[in-house]
């Protein structure tokens, strides 16, 4: 028998699929150029929300699980979705940036992350109903929600792992790593330094636990996409020895993968 959550999901899906079919019909008939119309209003009803994955990592991590429970069990995908969505969260949590959090994207991130079990279920339920249709109607694929102009313009944003990379491996080439030859709290202090976020005291730092990590920050595939993306930074300034180092992390991520 289906829990309720289960079954709530799947009416809220096709409640969607039914409304944005009828809109869409509705205002393909109105038009005096059909197929102009059909193009359009594919953007405005179907895209908007298909550009939710482009908008949030989060949303797409869950998405990514819906697609791998629903093929091990597509009567059984929400419930044990909503038991991952703890250690997604905290994944997603250490990727938002350092400064301006209260950017667009930013707030964008946050806005889904905070999501109530329900209200995450009509989220899913509308994306799936708005990709059902922009499938049958054949107006647009998910290659073309990835190159929206929302995407195109995205900000660069560094998370605060791939800072926290970049600075290890920097003092790192110059013989400076926890630990090892330096104090975990006056290493951490100088990273405040580097960012420039302040430092108050221990119990409250934001990088204190995670500099008792490093390099080794989050899981695979999570480390080995940070890595490679500074690494081209590095390459850049032709930090060769740099890049080496990172080279090997990456190795390693591929061999325990």
């Amino acid at each position: 028998m289906e829990n309720t959550l289960e079954s709530e999901f799947k009416l809220r899906k096709q409640k969607h699929l039914e409304a944005l079919n009828s809109s869409y019909q509705s205002l393909i008939e109105a038009a005096h150029d059909k197929t102009y119309a059909a193009r359009v209003y594919s953007n405005s009803l179907f895209g908007s929300i298909l550009d939710w994955k482009d908008q949030s990592l989060y949303f797409e991590r869950v998405l990514a699980q819906v697609a791998h429970l629903s093929k091990l069990n597509p009567s059984n995908v929400i419930a044990p979705l909503i038991e991952k969505l703890p250690t997604i969260k905290e994944g997603i949590y250490d990727t938002l940036p350092l400064f301006n959090e209260d950017d667009t994207d930013t707030q964008n991130e946050l806005r889904f992350l905070e999501l109530t079990d329900i209200e995450l279920a009509d989220h899913l339920a509308q994306f799936i109903a708005a990709l059902d249709l922009s499938k049958k109607y054949a107006s647009r694929t998910v290659e073309e929600s990835n190159k929206s102009d929302s995407t195109k313009n995205k900000k660069h944003r560094f998370t605060r792992n791939q800072q926290l990379l970049a600075i290890y491996y920097t003092l790192k080439s110059a013989g400076i790593e926890p630990r090892k030859t330096a104090d975990m709290t006056n290493y951490s202090r100088f990273v405040h330094l580097l960012s420039g976020v302040g430092f108050t005291k221990v119990e409250n730092d934001i990088f204190y636990s995670k500099v008792q990590k490093l390099p080794n920050l989050s899981t695979d595939p999570y480390l080995k996409k940070d890595l490679e993306y500074i690494r081209d930074y590095f390459l850049k300034i032709d930090a060769h020895k740099i890049v080496e180092e990172i080279d090997l992390e990456i190795k390693n991520c591929s061999n325990n993968h």
